[in-house]
């Protein structure tokens, strides 16, 4: 199990009974969600078991299926919880930015999001790579998330024309851009470049800029 597991962070920490009485199922389905991510990068969606996942986080296969129907219900649960994690931390990394500095936020989102999957590879390919392959629900579910980054670059994008920097980005334009950054992220993973996501920062905010239509980076998106 990933010693700084997105999933296990993700645990908010109890502030009442309640709380308290909730946390240990979701340090269980936190447990698994690893596991499945990790058995999942191993041995890829469709060779992983549930016997896999109960091996390797240490539970019967009962107390696997009092949480998730099945296989697919858990890796379709590890993949939403893991996006929306990281969608989190983004947002916690900016909020204390002021909308005024638009193209401090991106900067900061930016490296929030490479550093999250620098952290894992294992995650970061599972993520982007293996949900490609585990069916037409995690398709579904792959577009949603694509979604919630897209809306990100739409609200980046009305700050830096309230600003009056950029002229309103088309949605299209803005969806080009979430997908074109999960490719080039795509590729280093397959070529087991992970760990050298952060150095790829530069040329993403590059391309966002050159996107947004500040033609001045054009030139400097080229050399990178």
């Amino acid at each position: 199990m990933g010693a700084t597991s997105l999933f296990l962070r993700a645990v908010p920490a109890p502030s009442d009974w309640e709380g308290a009485r909730a946390t240990p199922a979701a340090l269980i389905r936190a447990r698994i969600f690893d596991a499945i991510t990790r058995a999942v990068a191993e041995k890829g969606y469709a060779a992983t078991t549930v016997a896999d996942i109960t091996a390797r986080c240490r539970i019967s296969r009962r107390t696997f299926y009092e949480h998730f129907a099945d296989k697919e219900t858990c890796f379709l649960g590890a993949y939403e919880s893991a996006s929306m994690a990281t969608l989190e931390s983004i947002a916690q990394a900016t909020a204390p930015i002021a909308a005024t500095e638009w193209q401090e936020r991106l900067r900061v989102a930016l490296e929030t999001y490479v550093g999250i999957l620098a952290e894992d590879p294992e995650l970061a390919q599972v993520t982007l790579i293996d949900i490609l392959g585990a069916g037409p629900r995690a398709l579904v579910m792959r577009e949603d998330v694509l979604e919630r980054y897209t809306d990100f670059y739409r609200r980046l994008s009305a700050r830096a024309s309230h600003s009056g920097a950029v002229t309103p980005v088309p949605d299209v334009f803005l969806r080009g851009l979430v997908g074109a950054i999960a490719e080039i992220i795509q590729r280093e993973l397959l070529a087991d470049r992970a760990r050298e996501l952060p150095q790829l920062v530069p040329t993403f905010v590059q391309l966002t800029l050159t996107v947004f239509g500040d033609r001045s980076t054009v030139g400097a998106l080229g050399r990178c």
